[in-house]
């Protein structure tokens, strides 16, 4: 078949479809779509076959056929195989709550296999604790909102249970859930450490201002004189029966000497000659 001949079959107004070409003898040797065949006419001056010829005959596609053919090429390509198995975990989960794939970090975070995955409802690996705000996460997720910096924790094969920082992405028409996290244990595991420890430091020092109201409350309820030093002679405490019997506050003596501030002067002199 000549360019030509070609040419008046996919022209303006000319049948574009698929063809059969037979020998002269009438015998069939094929099917022919003049478009697949375009790459080996190479075009010349004043030919009607071009791409610009073939792109006018074809019906145009809407946005949504075009991201799904877009969508089907590139789940082909090895390139987006390998993506999805980077050291981050990664999962698509269908709106009815089960995983639809897995990839081989999660397997190696968790320890399930991806047949194991996808056996049961998600919500069966997510700690108790944690299953009521998952499921409301997952509800905006069918609303089409997109998550963020979402945490929770999953169970591992073991018995343990690691904390996973999730960002999901869904998409409504497929009725499913792109999703990626990173395994935060030990930053979670040092952060309770770091919260525990100011909260025994708390609960130390209330029971610390426990035991120093008891004092209070037994010296300031005797008849006798009692006051408290440090170890440099200072007044610490100062009960109501010395505030009465010497005249002074709490709040006057408060860090004073005590042989400076209440031991006469002649009993001063006395004691140094004795020294």
């Amino acid at each position: 078949m000549s360019q030509s001949n070609l040419g008046l079959v996919i022209s303006p107004g000319a049948y574009h479809q698929p063809f059969t070409h037979c020998t002269g003898d009438g015998e069939l040797i094929g099917v022919i779509d003049a478009r697949s065949l375009m790459s080996y006419f190479p075009s010349t001056a004043g030919s009607d076959v071009n791409q610009e010829t073939i792109n006018h005959h074809q019906k145009p596609q809407s946005p949504e056929q075009s991201f799904s053919n877009n969508e089907l090429q590139i789940s082909k390509k090895p390139e987006l195989s390998r993506f999805f198995e980077i050291a981050s975990i990664q999962c698509i989960v269908s709106f009815t709550g089960y995983f639809v794939q897995t990839n081989t970090t999660f397997s190696k975070v968790l320890g399930f296999t991806p047949e194991e995955f996808l056996a049961e409802p998600l919500i069966n690996f997510v700690h108790p604790e944690d299953r009521a705000t998952t499921i409301a996460e997952l509800e905006k997720l069918t609303r089409g909102e997109a998550t963020l910096a979402f945490e929770n924790r999953y169970r591992t094969k073991d018995g343990d249970y690691r904390w996973l920082l999730w960002t999901a992405k869904p998409y409504v028409s497929e009725q499913l859930v792109y999703a990626a996290a990173r395994d935060i244990t030990e930053r979670k595991n040092h952060e309770l450490a770091v919260i525990k420890d100011i909260s025994d430091r708390q609960q130390t020092a209330i029971q610390l201002q426990q035991e120093r109201d008891f004092s209070e409350a037994v010296i300031n309820t005797v008849g006798a004189l009692i006051t408290v030093l440090d170890r440099q002679g200072a007044i610490v405490s100062f009960n109501r029966t010395c505030e009465q019997v010497t005249g002074y506050s709490f709040e006057e003596v408060k860090g004073q000497q005590f042989w400076d501030f209440l031991i006469l002067t002649q009993e001063k002199k006395d004691s140094a000659s004795r020294l």
